[in-house]
């Protein structure tokens, strides 16, 4: 045991390795030290060269946001109802829509893409559905516009009263959903209409 601690701390060799190593030249490229036991290499230091500085990968350029549409205003309040429900699907960009009672019948319409009966059963139901979504329990009041969108269509119901308080529902259809900005001045305008134009 004593004579493996010895050699344990037997510090002759690495001695001599420090000398010759720290006396070595610059230029030499490999130089071997002999022990009696294990080869030392010494490799001499060659010109540095930096690392490449990984580039930054460019990122796609971010979609352009669409534009809003331009909504116009209309100049004079409207004659009537009919007039109210064209400058609705042209200020939603639809095809067609409806207006309904309190009783789900159909008491305006524009646009030819659906038969009388598909109008009638487009009213009736719709007119429940606002019914229906009025009752949720969310302290949130009525309904004001619902934004459905379909996998074909798109439909903007806006739900509002006349100046006599009675409801009156809009369906406008198209095949692009619309902006909310869109939404917003569409129920101004149909909200501000109706305490002024009799259906």
């Amino acid at each position: 045991m004593s004579e493996l601690k010895e050699s344990l701390y037997d510090t002759t060799d690495a001695i001599a390795l420090s000398l010759q190593l720290s006396s070595a030249g610059t230029g030499a490229t490999s130089e071997v030290y002999q022990n009696d036991s294990i080869p030392y290499i010494r490799f001499s230091a060659g010109p540095r060269v930096a690392p490449p500085v990984p580039r930054p990968t460019p990122k796609p350029p971010a979609e352009a946001t669409k534009a809003e549409p331009e909504i116009s205003l209309p100049s004079e309040p409207f004659e009537n109802g009919d007039e109210m429900l064209k400058w609705c699907i042209d200020a939603a960009g639809a095809t067609h829509g409806f207006v309904i009672d309190s009783q789900g019948f159909v008491i305006l319409r524009e646009g030819e893409e659906l038969t009388d009966d598909g109008y009638d059963g487009a009213g009736a139901t719709l007119g429940l559905v606002v019914d229906q979504l009025n009752q949720l329990e969310i302290d949130g009041g009525e309904i004001q516009v619902a934004d459905l969108i379909f996998q074909n269509r798109f439909m903007l119901v806006v739900h509002a009263k006349d100046k006599d308080n009675d409801v009156y529902n809009m369906g406008i259809i198209g095949s692009s959903p619309i902006t909310t900005n869109q939404i917003k001045v569409i129920y101004q305008q149909v909200r501000r209409s109706l305490l002024q134009v009799a259906l």
